[in-house]
């Protein structure tokens, strides 16, 4: 059973070798899943980072070096 996985996707159609944007989705969960089909999706998201290098945590679509949604607490 799976409950967590590091993804890589396509951020848009692949036009060529010159033109292949891609981005890191990490995810966790609570409870597993068997692992099924190619693509599948297992926990949810909690971190991406974008081509750009842009990382958010709890947004999938960061437009900032760094994009907290939510609370954070810095110390």
């Amino acid at each position: 059973l799976y409950t967590s996985s590091i993804r890589g996707i396509a951020e848009s159609n692949f036009t060529g070798s010159g033109a292949m944007s891609t981005a890191l989705i990490f995810t966790t969960g609570s409870t597993g899943k068997a692992k099924g089909i190619v693509n599948d999706e297992y926990g949810t998201e909690r971190l991406r980072i974008t081509s750009a290098g842009n990382v958010g945590i709890g947004t999938s679509t960061p437009s900032a070096l760094l994009q907290v949604q939510g609370t954070a607490v810095l110390s």
